[in-house]
């Protein structure tokens, strides 16, 4: 037996396909608990992730926190403003730390001030010429790439239209080789894993001196990733 194409569009309109959860057990005889089957499918699509991350930092030392969060803090607003005045650029703070400064002696000797910047735009040709002109003031420390949610949305209904026929074909084909006539849908998950092509630089110690004025663009150029989504189930089945 099917899924009837009024249940199965249920499914697809009536909730994220992430947190999608039926559950009919309730309403089935007691000596149908017997017969149940566990089953899983999935689908899955590759997709080039359309949203580039570039993560840079700001770090001074001294003897003085005070000024040097002064200073930190002016250059980051300077990169904030540039980065909001370009078009299709989200630009966000992402932390802002003092620590102690120690020597070799394990002697507390200053301060170190750091400020971290996340820039994130669907065009890499507008975020790598703004990361080479923030390049002369802060050093870029990492990026990545991410499906946006607009993209991650365009595949949620084939990838999950595909997942519950693939569902469906083992639940047939189950029922069949254990010698039932039909089954009777029991409960139903869905959710969805995402591969991410994520190609972070290393962290830690800034890894770049300050640019010249002049700095080239940051070349970004994403790879392939696969959007994977896994459905969960049991039937019941009848002889």
């Amino acid at each position: 037996m099917r899924i009837s194409p009024l249940l199965q569009a249920s499914l697809i309109l009536s909730l994220p396909f992430w947190s999608l959860f039926v559950n009919a057990q309730s309403s089935l005889p007691p000596h149908l608990e017997r017969d149940i089957v566990t089953l899983s499918a999935d689908a899955s699509t590759t997709v080039v992730p359309d949203m580039a991350l570039i993560q840079l930092a700001i770090e001074r030392q001294g003897s003085d926190p005070a000024n040097l969060t002064q200073e930190v803090n002016q250059i980051m607003n300077q990169a904030l403003a540039q980065a909001k005045s370009s078009t299709g650029i989200e630009a966000q703070t992402s932390s802002f730390t003092t620590y102690p400064r120690y020597d070799n002696k394990g002697q507390r000797n200053g301060w170190i001030v750091r400020a971290e910047l996340i820039l994130k735009s669907k065009d890499f040709g507008v975020l790598g010429t703004l990361a080479g002109k923030l390049s002369n003031q802060l050093q870029i420390i990492g990026n990545s790439f991410e499906v946006s949610r607009s993209l991650r949305l365009q595949q949620e209904a084939s990838l999950q239209e595909q997942a519950i026929r693939a569902f469906q074909q083992k639940a047939e084909s189950a029922t069949k080789q254990l010698g039932y006539r039909s089954w009777q849908l029991r409960e139903l998950t869905i959710g969805q894993q995402q591969g991410e092509l994520n190609r972070p630089m290393p962290r830690g110690p800034m890894l770049m001196k300050a640019a010249s004025a002049e700095a080239a663009p940051m070349n970004l150029e994403a790879g392939n990733t696969s959007l994977n989504l896994v459905v969960n189930g049991s039937i019941v089945m009848q002889r």
